[in-house]
């Protein structure tokens, strides 16, 4: 369970876990391991500060306090209804390339299409933003995409198996110079030779915003339905070691 502590000491204060030690080692740009069981803020843990706000009514479009994914005593939220997400409380510029995104998660079963985690330049989660979205998205075929705008078209990485199961996974998506590479429970999914190639400043969002240039079957912008934990985004490309490393530490 969090401390209350608000900061830098706070946030080192989480890291004593092994899983938040593995993560801390990797240097987040920012960290939600959304633990909170009261409150409207969700802390970041990476200590930069860059805290982030629940939305919606407690109890009713998210619930606080769920067991957590990820073999520590660290809680986790479930989302409820497409009123119950997160977002970061100021706009942040997340590099293009050398980056990577993670989140632990375990979506209902059967989930419908619903959106994890995006960036968007709106404080709307409904309204589309001016430049193009990139994150991960649970498709109407229960595959997990990580889908983003490579300057000419839309392309998107993909589990190998469907995710709507009610298991728990840790997934990653390591981008580099040249190709982005999804990884669930520490093992490669997929590697496309694209990268994003639209950069702007936006929110960070996860468990809703509505989404641009996604076809069939990513065309959503519901909210997720299930259970999300350990929200995090690196501005480096990690390893296959280090993801390796990430998940061996969740319990996988």
């Amino acid at each position: 369970m969090r401390s209350g502590m608000i900061g830098f000491l706070g946030a080192q204060l989480e890291q004593t876990d092994a899983f938040g030690a593995e993560i801390a080692a990797d240097a987040p740009y920012l960290w939600y391991r959304l633990g909170e069981t009261t409150g409207t803020t969700a802390l970041d843990s990476s200590g930069n500060s860059r805290n982030g706000l629940y939305f919606g009514t407690a109890g009713v479009s998210y619930q606080q306090g769920q067991t957590g994914l990820v073999g520590d005593a660290d809680t986790a939220v479930r989302l409820l209804a497409d009123s119950g997400y997160i977002r970061s409380q100021s706009q942040h510029t997340f590099p293009l390339t050398n980056a990577t995104h993670m989140l632990a998660f375990k979506a209902d079963v059967a989930a419908p299409a619903g959106v994890m985690t995006m960036w968007n330049q709106n404080t709307d989660p409904s309204k589309v933003t001016a430049a193009r979205d990139r994150g991960f998205v649970l498709g109407s075929d229960g595959k997990l995409y990580f889908t983003f705008w490579d300057g000419s078209a839309t392309r998107r990485a993909v589990s190998s198996a469907v995710v709507n199961d009610g298991a728990r996974r840790l997934t990653h998506v390591s981008i580099g110079a040249s190709s982005t590479s999804m990884y669930i429970n520490g093992v490669l999914q997929e590697t496309i030779p694209y990268v994003p190639g639209f950069s702007y400043t936006a929110y960070w969002y996860v468990g809703r915003t509505a989404i641009t240039d996604t076809p069939s079957p990513t065309n959503t912008s519901a909210g997720f339905r299930g259970v999300v934990d350990e929200a995090a985004v690196f501005t480096s490309a990690l390893s296959a070691a280090r993801i390796a490393a990430h998940a061996a530490a969740a319990g996988f």
